[in-house]
């Protein structure tokens, strides 16, 4: 470059011009070739713009295409398949991939035959009346509000936080849950003068004008409380008072209570059984519970739950408890059922042998879950609050298995 420019100035010298003159020129010329070079590109972006936009106009402006009818639908039609062992039902895909064809197999429900539990009744005529829509305007209010209701007869709080906001907009209901979940107990009796009374307390503490606690100890929004039917409370009320034997045990105490007599009196909710527990899952009165009057020691043996008079906190109750679900769920388990209880031995055959010997927590719930004809569907036909049962059955699995 530089050798050119001397020849350059050697030209312009002999020609006469001045060098500087002859510089301005060439760069003048040269900033002109390079704003024709970017030209083409320039037209370019501005042709691909515009295609852009009109691609976006047209866009808007198109009207929805109708739905394709070449759409194949997978339809597995109806469950038309029974387990020869516990004779729940379930679609022919389900069935377990080493059995054959003509004769299938299912092991989701009892594991082969191994986990055998007592079929679950069905709930009074009043319960049943009341899941059915076609029953009318209060029908429809119990099963919209069904939880609300739940709540207001449930012996124990629930832990964790309940997500309200995924449920925004339209699409199905969804239960889901935030953080710890758990179960707590409180007192049989407010700790103050003048506290209200909640969960248990409810079935001892002023009675008098119990429909107007539980709803006002259902929830804070006075929305939803306006939405509370008070007929459906005094009668589910007295169904529990009739049916429910965890109703019963707390209102013997109460009937204590009456009497003058209820200082250093404690309720001991009994975790241990006598009975087979793939044959009964409802005990006695006697097997359920046990009053202890002018009792200092602790009395505590295992996973009992001790409910205190007054002077304790809500405490957490273990999951292994075989009240742990119906003390949650009163209107799932109306009679107060048995639910898992532990070291309940498989069924095994002659001659077969087992590295566990006794049914676990999933086994347990994965029996519970499935339909049968010649058993009580109440536990699969509660809608928001089924859902909600299956995520805290899930979460206790899951501290199950850390346990």
């Amino acid at each position: 470059m530089a050798r050119m420019t001397r020849i350059k100035k050697i030209q312009d010298k002999k020609k006469g011009r001045p060098i500087e003159q002859t510089l301005n020129q060439e760069r003048e010329s040269h900033s002109v070739e390079t704003s024709t070079k970017e030209r083409p590109s320039q037209k370019r972006k501005v042709e691909l713009l515009t295609s852009a936009d009109e691609v976006l106009e047209k866009a808007t402006k198109r009207k929805r295409s109708p739905k394709r009818m070449d759409m194949k639908i997978w339809n597995f039609g109806k469950p038309t398949c029974k387990c020869q062992r516990c004779r729940a039902i379930f679609w022919y895909e389900e069935r377990t991939r080493s059995a054959g064809k003509s004769n299938p197999t299912f092991g989701l429900c009892c594991q082969n035959g191994k986990v055998k539990l007592p079929t679950l009744k069905e709930p009074s005529a009043y319960l049943l009346k009341l899941l059915r829509k076609q029953h009318g305007k209060r029908s429809k209010n119990y099963v919209q509000n069904i939880r609300l209701y739940n709540s207001m007869f449930a012996f124990t709080s629930i832990g964790g936080k309940v997500d309200k906001e995924v449920n925004k907009g339209s699409g199905p209901y969804v239960f889901k849950m935030n953080g710890l979940n758990y179960h707590r107990i409180g007192t049989l009796l407010p700790t103050e003068e003048g506290d209200k009374p909640r969960w248990a307390q409810l079935y001892i503490y002023d009675t008098e004008n119990e429909v107007k606690n539980r709803i006002e100890a259902s929830t804070t929004s006075m929305d939803k409380r306006k939405s509370l039917d008070s007929h459906i409370v005094e009668g589910l009320k007295n169904m529990l008072d009739r049916d429910n034997i965890l109703a019963k045990t707390f209102r013997m105490a109460r009937d204590r209570f009456k009497e003058g007599d209820y200082h250093d009196v404690k309720l001991k909710i009994i975790n241990k059984r006598h009975t087979d527990g793939r044959q009964y899952n409802m005990p006695s009165a006697s097997e359920v519970a046990a009053l202890i009057v002018n009792d200092t020691t602790e009395n505590r043996q295992g996973r009992d739950i001790i409910v205190q008079y007054k002077d304790m906190k809500p405490k957490r109750i273990s999951e292994n408890h075989p009240k742990f679900m119906a003390m949650q769920y009163p209107l799932l388990f109306p009679y107060g059922e048995d639910g898992y209880i532990e070291k309940t031995p498989y069924i095994l055959k002659e001659g077969t042998s087992c590295k566990r010997k006794h049914v676990t927590m999933l086994e347990y719930y994965a029996y519970r879950i499935q339909q049968r004809m010649d058993q009580s569907m109440h536990l699969m036909s509660c809608g928001k609050l089924t859902l909600q049962f299956f995520v805290d059955a899930f979460a206790c699995i899951l501290h199950f298995r850390l346990n």
